[in-house]
């Protein structure tokens, strides 16, 4: 089983953005791209869940569900999902300790 910590303001701000009307019908969606190189990165998205997402873990979220690639699963077990505020701006983060970019 996968773990990823998402802390109650980063579900509260993702619960928001899911409201908007751009992302009705879509479902959270978290991989890794260009992993094992100096670009390596977690990406999360609003998407449209197809059949080839039946294989990807699920995590709750409110009334969401966040889709985890399963090729990614091994970067992304330990991730945290946390809201980064500063005086001029919020930023989602995500820390990934398992995601190297180094080739």
């Amino acid at each position: 089983m996968i773990k990823i910590n998402i802390t109650d303001k980063a579900k509260k701000y993702l619960l928001k953005l899911a409201k908007q009307p751009v992302n009705k019908g879509k479902e959270l969606y978290l991989r890794v791209a260009d992993a094992n190189t100096a670009k390596a990165e977690a990406v999360l998205a609003f998407v449209h869940i197809a059949p080839y997402h039946a294989d990807d873990f699920t995590i709750t979220v409110g009334d969401k569900q966040l889709f985890v690639d399963r090729q990614s699963a091994s970067f992304l077990d330990q991730a945290a999902i946390d809201i980064k505020t500063t005086d001029l701006q919020s930023e989602l983060v995500i820390d990934v300790p398992n995601l190297s970019t180094t080739p």
